[in-house]
């Protein structure tokens, strides 16, 4: 892989609110993480004087870097995906609970009849004797 590619892909990464790195992971849980030449740079675990500047080694990438930044908010849009995503995953476990409950209650109504079969299995061996 490329340097390039190392600062694309960090890029992605931040861009799609998925940060690796520790501090950045850390910064988006509390909603203060912020797209930058220098969060690029440590995303991908690179110096930032090689996307830093004007004349820096990779301006195509720099290019990107601030093209995204222009376009909006990184933070506001990893905020409003973990809010969507904490919303699903509440209202699935509210799902899940109820299939739970649901479960438990079936299996309570299948012992309740293998109870009452297995009583009149002995009724009927009983009679017959």
């Amino acid at each position: 892989m490329t340097v390039d590619d190392e600062f694309r892909f960090a890029l992605a990464r931040l861009l799609s609110g998925q940060p690796r790195h520790p501090d950045l992971v850390h910064d988006l849980r509390e909603g203060k993480l912020r797209l930058s030449v220098s969060t690029v740079a440590l995303e991908a675990g690179r110096s930032r004087t090689l996307i830093g500047h004007a004349r820096c080694k990779f301006p195509k990438v720099r290019e990107e870097i601030l093209k995204a930044i222009e376009s909006g908010p990184t933070a506001a849009r990893a905020r409003d995906l973990l809010r969507s995503t904490t919303a699903r995953i509440t209202e699935l476990e509210d799902q899940l609970a109820q299939v739970l409950s649901i479960n438990a209650a079936l299996e309570l109504e299948l012992t309740r009849l293998r109870t009452l079969t297995e009583a009149k299995k002995l009724r009927s061996v009983g009679s017959t004797k």
